[in-house]
């Protein structure tokens, strides 16, 4: 009976937690590492198979402190990538995609994410994220990339990461869609040459809301082109994808322009497709989900145990 329940713990967590297991669809990534004066980046890559004749946007992806690691496939399993490749969100968008990886032990922004502030001026940038940003630069000249539709965006501390590169580097990025992050309101000036997207849950608590507020806020008083939208009942794991799908036809929209040709449009705005009631709809049926697959791993358990039985007899 042992070795049924073995197979059963491990049909259970099969189905409970199988479909974190990232699945490429037969789509080819690429796959190196980055050495930025003497300083190891792993990363993944995706080409558009005509990448070699026609330019296309770039986009850096900064992943949650979740995928941090040395196995370079981590970065692939949550948020943008699992849009693209899992559920066919790259034939909508096709672009030059950077996923880099930070160490185990390392962050894009070396700050404490419960504060949801810092000042980039106390906080010098982290060779992580300094490698991240020439690796994108490097890939955009040798895949053809276009120069005036380089993104970035990031979940978390990847939203961290997104915040203080258009913060340190205002004339670099076309747009940036930072998703439950935190950064330097002491910035704004620097930030306002970079159209902004940013998302937050109202019941975050890993990374708190007042941070992503305190920039809108400073963004705004100086006519930003930078929104953030406030998402009623989202946590910190909860509201990415809706992130997603609804910024990311803006943010291929956009290209790089003079921060004189910057339209102002800094606002705060609750979300009317995101509810409440929408989110307490999305844990019911993850629940039901888990207790569907419970009930399913069960079955299978009864049934291989009687066999078992039968077979004895």
């Amino acid at each position: 009976m042992k070795k049924f329940f073995y197979l059963f713990v491990f049909v259970f967590m099969l189905s409970v937690f199988g479909t974190a297991v990232f699945s490429d669809g037969g789509i080819v990534i690429g796959a190196g590492t980055y050495d930025d004066n003497g300083y190891k980046l792993n990363y993944r890559y995706y080409l558009p198979e005509d990448a070699d004749t026609v330019s296309y946007p770039v986009v850096l992806y900064l992943h949650t402190a979740g995928e941090r690691g040395n196995d370079n496939s981590s970065q692939l399993n949550y948020g943008l990538p699992l849009l693209l490749f899992r559920y066919g969100m790259i034939e909508d968008y096709p672009a030059i995609y950077i996923f880099p990886q930070a160490g185990a032990d390392e962050k894009w922004v070396d700050v404490e994410w419960s504060d949801g502030v810092y000042s980039t001026a106390d906080t010098p940038e982290t060779p992580s994220l300094a490698a991240a940003i020439d690796l994108t630069l490097s890939a955009a000249e040798k895949y053809n990339g276009d120069s005036s539709r380089i993104y970035v965006t990031g979940i978390s501390m990847g939203g961290y990461g997104s915040w203080d590169c258009v913060s340190r580097h205002p004339d670099l990025f076309a747009a940036a869609v930072p998703i439950c992050g935190g950064g330097d309101p002491g910035s704004a000036e620097a930030i306002s040459h970079t159209p902004v997207r940013a998302y937050h849950g109202d019941m975050d608590n890993v990374v708190p809301i007042s941070g992503d507020l305190q920039l809108s806020e400073k963004l705004s008083d100086i006519g930003a082109d930078a929104e953030l939208t406030v998402i009623p009942g989202g946590d910190h794991f909860n509201i990415w994808q809706f992130a997603y799908e609804d910024s990311l036809d803006w943010m291929f929209s956009q290209r790089k322009e003079s921060a004189d040709d910057i339209k102002p449009s800094a606002e705060i705005h609750v979300s009317e497709r995101y509810s409440k009631p929408a989110a307490l709809i999305a844990v019911l049926a993850g629940i039901g989900l888990l207790v569907l697959f419970s009930f399913i791993a069960y079955k299978l358990f009864y049934l291989l145990a009687m066999h078992y039985l039968n077979n004895k007899r």
